[in-house]
């Protein structure tokens, strides 16, 4: 295994920490905590290239700017409901929150919890923005906390301000 380290200043940015676990040469999941500021920890074996394309992904998240998904990214871990709800999300700019009912709407569903489940079980949070789902009647629930969720919006509807 090989360890290594980015750290992104951008003192407007959400002081957000990112594990990034990789198997196979594949990023298998994101984890993320409230941070000095926002750090990248990588495990796992990875060509410099590859991270290259990670990392680039990272710093237009942290720049507020759209990114294509990292190749990294390899959508057939996950079933092929929480890949469409996924795709889906993927839509929804940053800034913007959306329902876990209107997403499930948008995919065909009518189970809310649904949506919640495969997000949940999201694997690559900011790179598949499940922070940007919300409930009806409040912010919800996030697998890394609701104050790194809180954080995220607020940076993000900043960013469109």
């Amino acid at each position: 295994m090989q360890y290594s380290q980015k750290r992104y200043s951008n003192s407007n940015g959400p002081q957000v920490a990112a594990h990034l676990q990789f198997e196979n040469r594949r990023l298998k999941c994101v984890s993320l905590a409230l941070a000095e500021s926002f750090v990248a920890t990588l495990t796992g074996e990875v060509c410099e290239e590859e991270l290259e394309e990670l990392f680039e992904a990272l710093t237009k998240f942290c720049e507020k700017e759209t990114f294509d998904l990292p190749s990294l990214i390899d959508p057939h871990t996950v079933t092929e409901f929480s890949q469409s709800v996924y795709r889906e999300l993927c839509q929804v700019s940053m800034g913007e929150t959306v329902t876990y009912k209107e997403l499930g709407d948008r995919i065909g569903t009518r189970s809310p919890r649904a949506v919640g489940r495969a997000l949940n079980r999201n694997p690559w949070p900011l790179f598949i923005p499940c922070h940007r789902v919300v409930m009806q009647s409040g912010l919800g629930g996030f697998h890394e906390g609701v104050e790194v969720k809180r954080a995220l919006l607020s940076w993000e509807s900043e960013a469109q301000a």
